[in-house]
């Protein structure tokens, strides 16, 4: 099934539908999608960045087919973190990513800003984390990063926690219907509050308490006016990921959105 240029916007998916490397996955989903978001979830030992090879290929791939990229930045990224020096090699993490992407021209970067400090998943109090956080804002994009690039993802957490110091610095969102919806959010009320905001929409569906499923598990009139509001707020720059991960969610909810198409 291919969605490639028949919405007002981008549509795209994970790096990570094949059980492959990126470049694979690349090649495969061109002919598919406008923009591939490239899955970056970690960045220690355990899973080291593409090199420069791969990322010419990607590259050249995105010439070639006219696609674009996403690049979601490593979950092992701790923003609000009570350690000043784990907050540190945060932002360090990041800036590396965007020095090793840059040659791909990414229509945006995706940034998880959790609650959780790095050891024993403990909570700080929410003034501090903010703290914390709005430093670590103000380190990364300190080093010439646009903020409308970093798109903060709403996650498990309220969002209303966080939405002032993304819209005071003229950071972006990334408006995750699939994290809305698995934690009993309002819907409407985020797609008003923040799809203006919004340069990136991850759509994935929820089923029996999980996540990241394909989107036909999403209700149909929401999805109608999600559709209806994205095609009227003439926002050119815009990226709606379907964020799942094997291709068997990716075919059924491409071939789902057929029911949107304008």
């Amino acid at each position: 099934m291919e969605m490639k240029r028949r919405f007002p916007f981008r549509i795209g998916t994970t790096s990570f539908v094949l059980p492959a490397d990126i470049r694979t996955n690349a090649e495969y989903l061109v002919g598919k999608v406008d923009d591939i978001e490239l899955v970056l979830f970690e960045s220690d030992e355990t899973a080291e960045l593409p090199d420069r090879g791969t990322v010419e290929v990607l590259r050249s791939i995105a010439v070639r087919e006219k696609l674009t990229y996403t690049v979601h930045f490593p979950l092992d990224v701790w923003l609000g973190d009570s350690d000043r020096t784990e907050r540190k090699k945060s932002v360090e993490k990041c800036v590396r990513v965007v020095e090793k992407m840059k040659p791909l021209n990414p229509m945006a970067y995706i940034l998880h800003c959790k609650r959780t400090c790095r050891e024993n998943n403990r909570q700080e109090s929410v003034a501090l984390w903010k703290n914390n956080t709005e430093a670590s804002f103000d380190e990364l994009l300190g080093t010439g990063l646009s903020p409308e690039m970093v798109c903060v993802e709403t996650l498990d957490y309220p969002f209303p926690l966080i939405a002032q110091l993304v819209r005071d610095r003229g950071m972006s969102i990334c408006l995750d219907i699939g994290h809305i919806l698995l934690n009993g959010y309002p819907l409407a009320e985020y797609l008003n509050l923040y799809l203006k905001q919004s340069r990136v929409v991850h759509l994935h569906g929820v089923a029996n308490g999980k996540d990241h499923q394909d989107i036909s598990a999403i209700d149909k009139r929401s999805l109608s006016t999600l559709f209806s509001l994205l095609g009227s707020d003439q926002v050119q720059q815009r990226v709606v990921t379907l964020e799942v991960f094997n291709n068997v969610s990716l075919e059924k909810s491409l071939s789902y959105l057929e029911e949107f198409l304008p």
